[in-house]
């Protein structure tokens, strides 16, 4: 291997930078952020962050979130890390728009919004996301912030559990034992 370069390695992000690669924006702001290259300066990361984020690179907004989120050189505003997870979750990041649909649902950090919660859950299920696909399974089975929907609950769970999901596998047990759901045995 080679040692570790963060001046040559900055010099590289620069020039494709300049070719319009995001990935290479947001990790000169991992570069600012950490000091990898000279001193850490939260200021010129969110710069980056923002810039990269502009340009379609949704791990630049999770980046801005968690600045925002854990108030690092920057005021805690819980408001804005969501502003910056939506943005990412717009641009298709599955574990945020996971994320989203659980504080949405439980109301950490924002209004409880169990419809919202819904929504992102379901994005993040067209996005593979299996515990999302349990999430919504139960939603339905419930009726909490969805009209309850026994079917649609069951397709859900077994989709979940066809992944090896406890709890879907659990709930999908439930429906068994009480017959919810489920389609009748011709036989």
């Amino acid at each position: 291997g080679v040692e570790p370069d963060p001046g040559r390695a900055r010099e590289y992000y620069d020039q494709a930078a300049a070719q319009g690669d995001a990935k290479a924006v947001y990790n000169i702001g991992v570069m600012y952020q950490y000091g990898e290259n000279g001193e850490q300066d939260i200021g010129k990361a969110i710069e980056y962050y923002l810039r990269s984020g502009e340009m379609g690179f949704a791990d630049a907004w999770t980046a801005l979130a968690s600045l925002y989120l854990f108030g690092e050189g920057v005021e805690q505003d819980t408001g804005k890390a969501v502003e910056y997870w939506q943005k990412a979750a717009d641009l298709g990041d599955a574990s945020v728009c996971y994320t989203l649909g659980n504080m949405y649902y439980s109301g950490e950090g924002v209004d409880q919004d169990v419809g919202k919660a819904a929504e992102c859950w379901q994005k993040a299920v067209d996005l593979g996301v299996v515990q999302a696909l349990c999430d919504l399974g139960m939603m339905y089975y419930t009726g909490e912030g969805v009209g309850q929907d026994y079917e649609r609950a069951v397709t859900y769970l077994t989709q979940a559990a066809e992944q090896e999901d406890p709890a879907a596998m659990f709930m999908l047990g439930e429906c068994c034992r009480l017959g919810q759901g489920l389609e009748k045995d011709s036989a």
